[in-house]
């Protein structure tokens, strides 16, 4: 069983040098875990780092739209970055209902413009849908590895380039 570590540390991967990771002071901390395969610091730590990020609002949505406990999990989180079949399953009803709970105003008119079209069932993986908007943040595959913000991030798996191709990424 995959556990919540691999998770942890592709979405350290991923998160790293983001807007918001850079404004809350977390890349370096986040660039580290990554960097160490997860040795640099606890799961605690980066779970609650992890936590603050606008990813976080759509693992919880994948996780509980598939009955999946652990929202660090790694296929929820590359279903988030990069897509995979757990997309094909999330529901409406779970989407209002965490966009609803969500207590900063602020946060929910940023998320609105992309937690929307996920009710409407754009197929796309949710990070590749709103970079559409800004092309040098989108996933894409070069020389069997993922990049995001042009930085190499990790090894693309076959499965990973598959679902790049089918949930909206670019190759």
């Amino acid at each position: 069983m995959i556990n919540m570590k691999e998770g942890l540390i592709f979405a350290a991967k991923f998160s790293w040098g983001c807007k918001r990771a850079n404004d809350l002071g977390i890349t370096n901390t986040l660039k580290e875990y990554a960097g160490s395969n997860g040795k640099s610091h606890s799961e605690e730590k980066i779970s609650e780092a992890l936590k603050k990020l606008y990813s976080y609002i759509y693992y919880l949505i994948i996780a509980e739209s598939n009955n999946i406990d652990d929202s660090f999990h790694l296929d929820v989180v590359k279903a988030h970055w990069i897509g995979n079949k757990l997309l094909e399953n999330v529901k409406d009803s779970v989407v209002r209902k965490v966009f609803k709970e969500m207590e900063d105003e602020h946060d929910k008119v940023i998320l609105g413009y992309v937690l929307m079209p996920l009710i409407k069932k754009t197929g796309s993986a949710h990070h590749n849908f709103y970079a559409r908007h800004n092309p040098k943040c989108s996933i894409t595959i070069n020389e069997g590895h993922l990049y995001h913000l042009g930085i190499k991030r990790a090894q693309a798996t076959p499965e990973d380039i598959k679902n790049l191709k089918k949930y909206g990424g670019k190759i």
